[in-house]
C-alpha cells in the first residue's frame, strides 16, 4: 500500500491530489460494503492498511521545529480518522506541524485547543453518519468566538453537514481545496 501511495504521489506531485483519489477509493469501499459485496472485516483491513501506510509515510516528511501548528480532530462523537491522516500529509507537505487529537474529541478539549497560543489552526472532520447538523452548529457557536479571539483558524472537512458560511471558518470539500487554502495563508500567527 505504501509503495502504491508513494508511486501515485510521484506521478501527481502533491499529497492533496493523492488524498482526493484515495477519497474516491474510500467511497467505493463504502458503497461495496453497503451493497454486501465487501465484508466488514475486509473494510476494516483496507482502512487499517491505509491508516498505517499514511502514518509511516508521514514520518518521511520533515518539518521545521518552528512550523505553524494545526490540531487535527474529528467532531465530537465521530470516529472516522482516515481523512485526518490524509490531511496530516497535506499539512506536512506545506510545512505545518500536526497536533493529532483524533477521534471522539470532546467539545471542552476542542475549546481549550483553539485558545492555546501555539495552535494556529484547528482542522476538524465530520462524517455524514455520525454528526448531526444541529450538533455541528452548536459546536461552531461555541468554538468560533474563542478561535476568533485567539486568532486561530478553523477548517471544516469531511462529508458532515457543517453550517454554511459560518463566521471564522473555512469549509473545504477536497484535499485539493485544503492545499489551496494552506497556500493562500500568508504568515500564520
Amino acid at each position: 500500500a505504501e509503495a502504491i501511495l508513494l508511486d501515485h504521489w510521484g506521478e501527481m506531485g502533491r499529497w492533496e491530489v493523492v488524498g482526493d483519489d484515495v477519497g474516491i477509493l474510500l467511497e467505493e469501499i463504502g458503497t461495496a460494503w453497503l451493497a454486501g459485496r465487501l465484508k466488514i472485516a475486509e473494510e476494516h483491513v483496507a482502512s487499517e492498511t491505509l491508516m498505517r501506510s499514511f502514518t509511516r509515510i508521514r514520518t518521511m516528511i520533515p518539518n521545521r521545529p518552528t512550523a505553524p501548528l494545526c490540531a487535527l480532530a474529528t467532531a465530537p462523537g465521530d470516529e472516522h480518522t482516515l481523512g485526518l491522516a490524509i490531511s496530516e500529509l497535506v499539512l506536512a507537505e506545506h510545512d505545518w506541524q500536526p497536533l493529532w487529537l483524533g477521534r471522539f474529541s470532546p467539545e471542552d478539549v476542542l475549546a481549550e485547543i483553539v485558545t492555546r497560543p501555539e495552535v494556529n489552526m484547528l482542522a476538524m472532520s465530520a462524517s455524514a453518519f455520525s454528526s448531526t447538523p444541529s450538533n455541528l452548529q452548536d459546536l461552531l457557536q461555541r468554538l468560533c468566538p474563542l478561535a476568533q479571539e485567539s486568532d486561530t483558524r478553523i477548517v471544516l472537512g469531511g462529508s458532515g453537514s457543517w453550517p454554511a458560511d459560518f463566521p471564522h471558518t473555512h469549509r473545504v470539500n477536497s484535499y485539493t481545496e485544503f492545499g489551496q487554502l494552506l497556500r493562500s495563508f500568508e504568515t500564520p500567527k
